[in-house]
Formats: C-alpha cells, structure tokens, sequence
C-alpha cells in the first residue's frame, strides 16, 4: 500500500490514508483506498473503506484530520481534483459528505478542497483552491460560515494549520510554475 497522508489524533493513534500500488486513477472496482488506525505498539485498530451500505467510500484520500472526540475527517479528491469533505464517526461510520455550497461552488468551478484545520470548539474549516475560499462547517456538516479570500490577498488556499496561539495559517499554490507567487498567509479567526 502506498501511504497519501498521515495524521497523529489526540490519542497519539496514527491514522493513515492508504491506497494500491499503480495508476493512481481510474479508480477501479478492485481498486484498494482506505483509512487504516493504529493505537498503541502499531496496532491496526480500524481500517474504513466502505459506507454502511457497503459502498467504497474513497477515490484518493488527499488529507486526513480529527476533531476533539476522534472523528475523523478526510477530504477525497476525485480524477479532476474535484472533491469532498468525509466525515467519519470514531467507529468508522459516515457522519456527513460535504461537497462544497451551491453560492459558491458552480459547474465550471465546483468544489476543490485541499486543506482541512480543525478549532479546539469543533469548528472544521476546510480550504477550497478553485474558489478562492475557506469553508466553515459544525460538526454535523452544516456550512456556519464561508469567506472567499482573493479579496483578503490570498489566492489558491491549499494547506491548513492551527498554531497553539488559535492562529490560522494559510499555505497558498504558486500561480505560475515558479514557486514566487507561493505564500503562507497568518489569519486571525473569530469563531
């Protein structure tokens, strides 16, 4: 298997999004992606690869993060980087699927998420290139805010961290095939 993202939850338990070896897409019937959870001494504790009707759940697995209570939250990209945000309960059951809003999110633009960050009050926010944007969900999935960022500076937001002071950091994509337009961006959030 080939390792897509890593993530170490509150509970130091690895958490790993896994794929097959080969062609990264079509991806196919036989095609392995999944979530694999490892406790203490490496121990696999939980793998999730199909919904509670025993449908695949994931197409690639592009980044991986956890609430306060261990929920997991992946973001799954599609063949043309369109994409979605999983939700996951702690036992591996789906909780939500959110692809993107319809006020912002249109056919030639849809849904692109690259980054997710996680506030200590269970706040997901979620970053969305195409639209130049940052998602703000609950932890049922229900958009509470949504603020488009090109206007603030940033452009292409694309990795998400929270610092220990509650600072969001914003990792941007270079514009052009040079790396002079990339940029991280320190922001203040109020929620």
């Amino acid at each position: 298997m080939l390792i897509l993202c890593i993530h170490i939850n509150n509970d130091n338990e690895i958490i790993l999004g896994l794929r097959e070896q080969g062609s990264t897409f079509p991806v196919k019937e036989c095609s392995n992606r999944h979530i694999a959870v490892f406790g203490e001494n490496n121990k696999r504790k939980l793998i999730i690869e199909y919904d509670q009707k025993g449908k695949k759940l994931f197409s690639y697995i592009w980044r991986i993060s956890t609430d306060s209570d261990n929920n997991i939250y992946a973001i799954d990209l599609f063949e043309n980087l369109d994409g979605r945000l999983i939700a996951l309960e702690r036992s591996g059951g789906v909780k939500f699927i959110y692809k993107g809003h319809s006020s912002i999110n249109i056919s030639h633009r849809s849904f692109n998420p690259m980054g997710v960050a996680i506030t200590k009050t269970n706040v997901i926010i979620v970053s969305d290139e195409n639209n130049h944007s940052l998602h703000a969900l609950n932890t049922k999935g229900e958009l509470i805010g949504l603020q488009t960022v090109i206007n603030l500076g940033i452009q292409l937001p694309v990795s998400l961290c929270l610092n220990n002071e509650g600072l969001l950091l914003v990792g941007c994509y270079a514009s052009d095939s040079g790396a002079r337009n990339a940029k991280i961006h320190v922001t203040k959030i109020a929620l």
